[in-house]
């Protein structure tokens, strides 16, 4: 964007230039615009904090919005339909968090044991990808945490932390089976659904239809505090169609019934009772047994 000068604003904007002098003055000291003399003009133009704001409002983020909201010149206030919405940050975050001056050693092993309240237990690199660090600076934070060090037979990850509820934490209720979205954080790091559920979980969108093993937008079966199935879904408005389905060896003798219920459940949720399965969703009987359960 080329500079604008002081009266070519004002004959844009049909305003005088005392008024274009006057906003442009607030503007240059919120650091939104830059001003400088030229000759006998005044021109001002867009920092990139002012782009950002710009764009925010409108327009794509500019490609500068990240950094600057790392370095706290920004900050995110809403992300609606694609678009990030930026303020600054005395405007939109509490007096008391922006000004704590807590060095970043101290904000990240906060982190972390707030994200012990969700994992319960988990490995340093669990934490790490959640919080979205680097696994050796979750490694070296975690024993100063309140947490507590645990060993979980047959990870073989090194030492585990738990949060002392999740330690102590009654079983909770039986659920009724539901399908998982392919981006569900609790399948979003995959060597600790591995771990946890003995159960691969990759997404294969991108990858080409001959190469997929699974299928398109694969959603696993979440039953009994277990991943036991898988299947590709569709919803149209004439209904859920199962393009695929799987099921995995520990699946056990209630998983069609399963199934089918988080079938129900998602065309219900889709605004359809009408499930249609393909012909070559799975091996013949397991596609017939299907058909069946769905009633």
């Amino acid at each position: 964007m080329a500079p604008a000068t002081t009266n070519g604003v004002a004959g844009a904007l049909e305003v005088s230039a005392a008024t274009v002098s006057h906003h442009t003055g607030v503007l240059s000291r919120s650091r939104l615009i830059t001003t400088r003399r030229d000759g006998a003009s005044v021109r001002h133009m867009l920092t990139p904090l002012g782009r950002s704001l710009l764009r925010a409002h409108g327009l794509p983020a500019a490609p500068s919005a990240p950094p600057m909201v790392w370095a706290g010149d920004l900050a995110c206030t809403r992300y609606t339909s694609g678009q990030r919405l930026f303020d600054l940050p005395d405007r939109c975050i509490p007096a008391p968090l922006l000004n704590d001056h807590l060095d970043d050693d101290t904000c990240l092993t906060r982190l972390l044991e707030n994200a012990a309240t969700v994992l319960g237990i988990a490995t340093a690199a669990d934490f790490a990808d959640y919080v979205r660090i680097r696994a050796a600076t979750a490694q070296r934070l975690l024993p100063h945490t309140a947490l507590t060090p645990v060993a979980v037979q047959g990870w073989g990850w090194g030492p585990a932390f738990a949060h002392p509820r999740a330690l102590n934490m009654p079983q909770a209720a039986p659920r009724e089976p539901v399908f998982l979205n392919p981006f569900d954080n609790l399948i979003w790091h995959r060597p600790r659904v591995q771990r946890l559920f003995d159960f691969t979980h990759i997404f294969e969108a991108y990858k080409p239809a001959t190469r997929r093993e699974h299928g398109y937008y694969v959603c696993p079966l979440l039953a009994d505090g277990r991943l036991i199935a898988r299947a590709d879904l569709s919803s149209t408005l004439t209904g859920l169609t199962i393009r695929r389905a799987s099921f995995e060896e520990h699946a056990g003798p209630n998983a069609l019934a399963q199934f089918a219920g988080a079938c129900h459940a998602m065309a219900a949720t889709t605004g359809t009772h009408r499930i249609t399965i393909a012909a070559d969703a799975a091996d013949p009987l397991t596609t017939a047994a299907l058909r069946n359960s769905l009633g």
